[in-house]
């Protein structure tokens, strides 16, 4: 059986899921040097760096390491277990899942999304 939904609604259904995600775990922020902003999410009580399923970086106004100028990027990884299980349970691309993931992001801590990609379990290629 197939439901039709607003996108309202479904945003507010990834956004449910995300923040329970949220609600059972944990984040930090802190400065990553150099004046950099950052956000790690973790799932549940784990707070290892390499437990996160999400990652944050906002580089301050500067150059790129090409030397491009910009007036300050924000950099979101998302975990490819989220990508998934949204895409398979909601049946949408993982591109979409990602733009409401970076919504999500900045709605609920207030730091602008520029790009977002998704980190694939240690030693998985993602293609």
């Amino acid at each position: 059986m197939r439901y039709v939904i607003t996108e309202g609604q479904f945003h507010r259904v990834v956004y449910k899921y995300l923040q329970d995600l949220l609600d059972n775990g944990s984040y930090t922020k802190g400065d990553a040097g150099y004046g950099n902003t950052s956000i790690w999410v973790y799932e549940g009580n784990k707070k290892n760096e390499d437990d996160n399923i999400m990652f944050y970086i906002w580089y301050p106004p500067g150059s790129d390491d090409v030397g491009k100028p910009h007036n300050g990027v924000g950099f979101l990884s998302i975990d490819e277990s989220i990508t998934s299980t949204l895409g398979k349970l909601l049946s949408v691309r993982p591109n979409t899942v990602m733009d409401i993931v970076a919504d999500w992001f900045t709605e609920t801590f207030g730091y602008d999304v520029d790009d977002v990609e998704v980190s694939h379990p240690e030693g998985e290629l993602p293609y």
